[in-house]
């Protein structure tokens, strides 16, 4: 099992892909069809070895780079289904967390159980955000807190704590 490192100049890469940038690095998968094709081009290409001719070369690289920016197009496109979907479950829990926040016995497994994922999923998709779960919750908690108690419907620091789900 051999590898083959591609250096492809940025310009050339973005003149076919946009958002080629994301790319820096990065290992195309041989099991996909696209990674495939792209890994057998490649090959057939390294072991042709140097053109005498100069447009064979020329032709020869335009099509391998049609063939490695649809690839990347294809991982790029899964890679932002998939942020895309991690996206809606993490905006589904926040509003699932916001209608039970006045629950204080609401928890990280708790929680979990009711968007059918485990504490580890809710986890990682809130680390997208730079936070926790439960440091989200207190965050919207506090704020609540605050609101209840600028706007005069509490009478104090305790009443507005218990009627958001501080205990």
């Amino acid at each position: 099992n051999r590898s083959i490192l591609v250096n492809i100049p940025r310009a050339l890469l973005e003149s076919r892909l946009q958002g080629a940038s994301r790319f820096t690095g990065r290992r195309i998968a041989g099991d996909s069809e696209l990674g495939a094709l792209s890994r057998s081009v490649v090959r057939q290409i390294v072991d042709f070895g140097v053109s005498s001719r100069a447009d064979t070369e020329e032709r020869l690289m335009h099509a391998t780079m049609d063939i490695i920016s649809t690839t990347l197009d294809g991982e790029l496109g899964a890679e932002a289904q998939a942020n895309l979907e991690q996206h809606r479950l993490l905006l589904q829990v926040q509003r699932y967390m916001l209608a039970h926040l006045h629950e204080a016995g609401i928890d990280l497994e708790a929680i979990a159980r009711a968007q059918n994922v485990s504490p580890r999923t809710l986890s990682r998709i809130f680390a997208t955000e730079g936070t926790t779960p439960m440091r989200w919750l207190w965050r919207q908690r506090l704020a609540a807190s605050h609101k209840l108690l600028s706007d005069g419907s509490v009478n104090n620091v305790t009443e507005a704590a218990f009627s958001v789900g501080f205990s």
